[in-house]
């Protein structure tokens, strides 16, 4: 897997990089791919990344300087995103683990990105790349946390007690199926 994810990931690429660049018809579903392979094999190989606050200054300034133009920004995200995702993950500790510390956010910035993204492209659609990462951000992170801490944290207290009772009812139910409970 160590070859055969990256071999993979490079062919999708040039499908993927052949499509943008020329205009072509572009397949989102490759993309997609494309980063899950990359992903991948990144993770496959991150005992030979040299993981550190170099690498996470140079992928973040790439991503920063690629913003003006639509073409090289697509080029230089995919190139860079698996790799600083994968960076913050195992960044050992620090101002960035301290993140945590306001609650588990991932699953509020999971489903609530997309449709804040949406409504400040419709509401804004002159707004920069730049500032749509500003902002869809940080009202993203906003949202999640409020939703952390408002009915994700109260949800996940009751999961015991509704699993409990879910066993029981369909420990219940059998029981009337085999006949043992009238």
């Amino acid at each position: 897997m160590r070859f055969v994810l990256p071999t993979s990931a490079g062919a999708l690429l040039a499908i993927v990089l052949s499509a943008r660049l020329t205009r072509g018809a572009v397949n989102g579903a490759n993309t997609r791919v494309f980063m899950f392979l990359y992903g991948s094999s990144v993770y496959m190989w991150r005992d030979r990344i040299p993981f550190g606050p170099r690498l996470l200054a140079g992928l973040l300034a790439g991503l920063a300087l690629a913003s003006f133009d639509k073409t090289i920004f697509f080029v230089v995200y995919v190139a860079c995103l698996a790799p600083l995702f994968l960076h913050l993950d195992y960044v050992p500790g620090g101002h960035i683990r301290s993140f945590n510390d306001w609650g588990d956010c991932s699953y509020g910035v999971y489903i609530y990105a997309f449709p804040i993204q949406q409504t400040l492209a419709f509401l804004f659609p002159a707004m920069s790349l730049l500032a749509m990462v500003d902002v869809s951000g940080s009202v993203t992170l906003a949202v999640a946390a409020l939703s952390w801490n408002v009915i994700e944290r109260r949800a996940l207290a009751l999961k015991d007690d509704f699993a409990s009772a879910t066993s029981r009812a369909f420990n219940l139910g059998l029981a009337k199926i085999a006949g043992v409970v009238r």
